[in-house]
């Protein structure tokens, strides 16, 4: 009952939390204006994100934290801090990676991780500068692509959902998990098609931050691995998106709409639709990822096979989307909602 409370304790801080910003913002006039590659038409209030962090320490302080836990929130909400200077005043985009860099390394730093990978033919074990550098890698790039992948009402948020209940179900630090299912939760109220606050840089930050950083201390190998599956779709459409992009040699930390979620969007299929099928090949990842942690050799290959298939399969749906012929009120409705 105890994590129960936690969650639901959480639930409630950020349904209210998120609500008491939204008014707070509309009030000032604090939102985002929607430009040519947003996702939404009307100015929207965009610092939910702290009622995500308030909810997700509210569950913490429900629970007797250990050292690594209060480090990992305290990191996470340092680097929310970073993420709601830039959504009121857009911080270069390298001054913000320094801090984020910063940051996780300071973090890695204190944690002294030694990293167990469940590589496919045996563990592999990381330690020393190595794995403080791999950490600070991770921390820093999983940020990053949670922010990216935060471009559609419902997409990131039910994603962490459900990337927080498989490290939960893998052992991972659970209070901190606990809150920020929780949390995201009581957000994904307001933030469900259409929404009417978005999380913000401060919430798709902390939420990358704390979620790759209760995987990376969870002391085995289950909860790197169970990561790097459940996390995987938004990982492959943010790591191609950018290796795409700088093969043309484009700005790799500005805003575009060059995700596969958003040609998807783009090509008129409707929000809610896109960020169901994102949360359904996560839930499909953690399936993949017990497979691969209890396989031998040849089905962790026969895994990583079967999601390289399906990774193609989808890049080539999403290019069909766009070549196929749309009618007017497909047209039509993917501008209403903001594609």
């Amino acid at each position: 009952m105890t994590t129960v409370s936690a969650g639901l304790l959480a639930f409630v801080v950020a349904l209210v939390g998120v609500r008491v910003v939204e008014i707070v913002s509309r009030a000032r006039n604090v939102l985002d204006q929607p430009v040519s590659r947003s996702s939404h038409t009307v100015a929207t209030p965009t610092l939910g994100g702290i009622g995500i962090v308030l909810g997700t320490w509210a569950a913490a302080a429900t629970g007797n934290l250990t050292d690594t836990q209060l480090s990992i929130l305290v990191a996470g909400t340092a680097v929310a801090v970073v993420g709601a200077i830039d959504d009121l005043r857009s911080l270069a985009p390298a001054v913000r990676l320094a801090l984020q860099l910063a940051i996780s390394l300071a973090f890695a730093v204190r944690l002294e991780p030694a990293l167990t990978l469940a590589l496919p033919w045996g563990p592999a074990t990381v330690s020393g500068p190595a794995a403080i550098a791999l950490t600070t890698t991770v921390l820093v790039g999983i940020v990053n692509v949670w922010n990216f992948m935060d471009g559609l009402d419902g997409l990131a948020g039910g994603t962490t959902v459900v990337v927080a209940l498989g490290l939960l179900a893998a052992g991972a630090p659970a209070i901190g998990l606990i809150g920020v299912a929780g949390a995201t939760l009581g957000f994904l109220v307001w933030n469900h098609h259409p929404a009417s606050i978005f999380m913000g840089d401060a919430g798709s930050t902390f939420l990358g931050f704390v979620l790759a950083a209760s995987a990376l201390s969870a002391g085995d190998a289950a909860g790197p691995a169970t990561f790097g599956f459940v996390a995987l779709p938004f990982v492959l459409d943010a790591g191609v998106t950018l290796v795409r992009r700088g093969v043309a040699r484009k700005p790799l930390l500005t805003a575009h709409r060059e995700h596969h979620y958003q040609r998807l969007a783009d090509a008129g299929v409707d929000h809610r639709s896109v960020a169901a099928l994102y949360v359904g090949a996560s839930a499909l990842s953690a399936v993949a990822a017990e497979s691969y942690i209890a396989g031998d050799v040849v089905a962790r290959f026969a895994v990583i096979l079967a999601v390289a298939i399906a990774w193609v399969a989808y890049m080539a749906s999403v290019r069909w989307a766009e070549r196929r012929p749309r009618s007017a009120d497909r047209v039509l409705r993917s501008r209403v909602e903001g594609a």
